[in-house]
């Protein structure tokens, strides 16, 4: 039987915060992290807001020296 989950609101302010991480061009992933959530919440919660990250394939990737 699968764990109880639960589940978090989102305040205004997380809301706000998560338009201004996509503003400027962070990833699904990066924007989970920096929340404090998971990557599908905050994927959920951008399709709710009406927010659309840019893809992947436009993320420019940090030098390897600076990848640790």
């Amino acid at each position: 039987m699968p764990k109880h989950l639960t589940t978090r609101s989102w305040t205004d302010d997380q809301n706000a915060r998560l338009l201004a991480l996509a503003a400027k061009g962070a990833t699904p992933i990066r924007a989970a992290a920096a929340m404090g959530r998971s990557k599908h919440s905050v994927v959920k919660q951008a399709r709710v807001l009406g927010v659309k990250f840019r893809p992947l394939q436009d993320t420019p990737r940090a030098p390897a020296h600076e990848r640790i």
